[in-house]
């Protein structure tokens, strides 16, 4: 069975990342280096969820899986994150990338300031996802 530390699995985090037995959403293999040079060692994961796996043998052929695999998912901001995958007869780990979105950012309009979303201002970045509506909002003041 699925665990979470965090919080308790929903019908809406099914929705966004899938339920138990299946890979989450738009993953793609990104390596050691990858990680390495990625968000993982700046921001800390919001959610961390154990998952089985219970795949076809098309999906564990697409994915080079010899067995069903098992997966650490870490949860970031934005409806992303990382899972590593634990090849134990390869002595290895491989890792991916995951969105629930792939996103499409803008700026906001007026309109969408005037309902909340913040003001961009001098090194205050704010832009809003097409797709799924979130809002980044990033001071990069340091």
């Amino acid at each position: 069975m699925d665990k979470l530390v965090g919080e308790t699995i929903t019908p809406e985090h099914e929705a966004l990342y899938g339920k138990w037995g299946s890979l989450p959403p738009n993953m793609k293999e990104i390596g050691i280096e990858g990680l390495a040079q990625s968000n993982f060692f700046i921001y800390s994961p919001r959610l961390i969820e154990y998952r089985q796996t219970r795949l076809s043998e098309e999906e564990r052929k697409q994915w080079n899986f010899k067995h069903d695999p098992i997966l650490w998912l870490y949860y970031f901001h934005h409806r992303e994150g990382y899972v590593l995958v634990q090849d134990y007869w390869g002595k290895t780990v491989r890792v991916f990338f995951f969105t629930a979105c792939v996103h499409d950012w803008r700026r906001p309009t007026e309109e969408e300031h005037q309902k909340g979303v913040p003001r961009p201002a001098n090194c205050y970045h704010v832009s809003i996802c097409d797709k799924c509506n979130e809002v980044e909002a990033v001071d990069s003041s340091g």
